[in-house]
């Protein structure tokens, strides 16, 4: 049943929207899901392959009542934000010698 309802939610999700290359974008899903499974993917892997890109439409998965293990692959399949990158502490010199701990100084 978890399979076949991350298929539901995901189709309704995914409904019209297409791919770069113009197909549909289920059908993509539909590959990636055969893909998982002739591979042994499990069921909490076959779900998160529907799931993975839902929360890009606006659909709240935690409203959906599935399994916390899917929830937390969904979760992890998401890209970071842009403003979540490290900024390195360093950004004109990685030498203490002649700029400081912080990069901050001027090189000779």
């Amino acid at each position: 049943m978890g399979i076949a309802k991350a298929r539901r939610i995901a189709l309704r999700a995914h409904r019209g929207q297409l791919t770069d290359g113009g197909g549909l974008f289920v059908d993509r899903l539909e590959r990636l899901a055969r893909t998982v499974a002739e591979r042994g993917g499990g069921g909490v892997a076959r779900q998160a392959v529907w799931l993975h890109a839902v929360p890009g439409t606006g659909v709240d998965l935690t409203r959906q009542d599935l399994s916390w293990r899917v929830l937390r692959v969904v979760e992890a399949l998401q890209p970071e934000h842009r403003w979540a990158a490290p900024v390195p502490a360093r950004t004109r010199c990685w030498c203490t010698r002649c700029c400081g701990p912080t990069g901050a100084g001027t090189r000779r």
